[in-house]
């Protein structure tokens, strides 16, 4: 029997041990972002009953606002309603909640204060021990007790919406390393961490124990749908491959406009000579998407050279400031989606130099 091994650390940050220990080689992993208006979800190859005490625990990673009524569900029964129906979900203004219907179809709600539809990583768990529920978001958490409820056998069949039968209220953003224990057995265990596969098939790996289903099919869902992050100690959080075209400038200057400039490179590294006022090299449509990027350069004299980043619309998100930055900068900021990067020579007349230029999805982890 597979032992509940992975539990125990949802209580504390998962941030990978080798990371914490300092061996060498960075820890990675994939995160599939789900769609909603692309119907995208997983379902599982036969429901989990659960007659008994149960925790369902999961992290996940939403921007999405919309109107309050609106609902992205995490985890959810065969059906929309009736005895033993569940569904863990968050709300359009960002407040989750756990449903639990009890034996007179009659939902039971509990809904956090504070919202979570900030980007962020988050951690979350729903469990029924005896007649308490309890909702726990990040370490917040807050219970109820219903008599009669731990009567109640409840089902689990899809993780992204709501209802098998008829699907709605799917989810937009991140779902990953969903557990459910019934009582002390895991039922199922999927840290969802690699490439969608091609057959959409994504092994259980507690199947085995008692009540296990054998797998979850990712639907609507490719290995497009699936992006490479690194973990960041240092941020953080959860860094994506780098989203600058040429970064490195080790094909030149391939990927990289000039504007009242001559630009050129010598050993990766770029050289800017400025024409007349204003002389940048710039890079456009950097497909980053909203929220937090981890944007950084290398200015050989930050006395005359100025890296920005702006939104797609052109209005400034970030400008490094050449008369306080050190050579080398790095920052965290929020964008709106696609950017563009200008890197500017402030002073006429003479060159301005940069090299790994870098703009990098992160992927923050918002619990202690």
């Amino acid at each position: 029997m597979r032992l509940a091994s992975r539990i125990s650390p949802r209580q504390t940050p998962r941030l990978p041990q080798r990371v914490i220990a300092g061996d060498a080689g960075p820890v990675t992993r994939y995160f599939t972002e789900l769609d909603a208006s692309a119907a995208q979800c997983y379902r599982l190859s036969s429901p989990v009953m659960l007659p008994n005490d149960f925790k369902i625990l999961f992290d996940f990673s939403t921007s999405l606002v919309a109107a309050e009524g609106n609902l992205s569900t995490f985890v959810s029964s065969h059906d929309e309603t009736g005895a033993g129906t569940i569904s863990v979900d968050i709300r359009g203004n960002g407040v989750c909640r756990f449903v639990i219907f009890d034996a007179n179809s009659v939902p039971i709600v509990l809904s956090t204060i504070d919202a979570y539809n900030d980007g962020k990583l988050h951690s979350g768990s729903a469990s029924r021990i005896g007649d308490t529920l309890t909702l726990n978001v990040d370490g917040n958490a807050i219970s109820t007790t219903s008599s009669g409820i731990s009567d109640i056998t409840v089902d689990v069949e899809n993780i992204g919406c709501r209802s098998t039968t008829n699907p709605i209220r799917f989810f937009t953003g991140i779902i990953s390393n969903p557990v459910i224990e019934s009582g002390p057995t895991v039922v199922l265990d999927l840290p969802l961490d690699g490439i969608i596969p091609i057959d959409g098939i994504i092994e259980n790996r507690a199947f085995g124990n008692p009540g296990a289903p054998s797998h979850a099919t990712a639907v609507n869902l490719t290995y497009t749908d699936s992006f490479r992050f690194e973990m960041s100690v240092t941020n953080g959080g959860w860094l994506g491959d780098e989203l600058v075209s040429n970064s490195k400038f080790e094909n030149g200057i391939t990927n990289w406009s000039a504007v009242n400039a001559n630009i050129s490179t010598i050993n990766e590294t770029l050289t800017i000579e400025s024409i007349s006022s204003g002389g940048r090299a710039e890079q456009f449509g950097v497909a980053t998407k909203a929220g937090a990027v981890v944007f950084s350069a290398h200015l050989h004299d930050p006395t005359n050279t100025r890296a920005l980043l702006y939104n797609s619309t052109g209005s400034s998100i970030y400008a490094q400031s050449e008369a306080t930055s050190p050579e080398k900068f790095s920052t965290i900021t929020v964008v709106e989606g696609r950017t563009a990067i200008k890197l500017r020579n402030m002073v006429d007349g003479l060159t301005a130099q940069y090299d790994d230029i870098s703009v990098r999805q992160l992927l923050e982890i918002a619990y202690d």
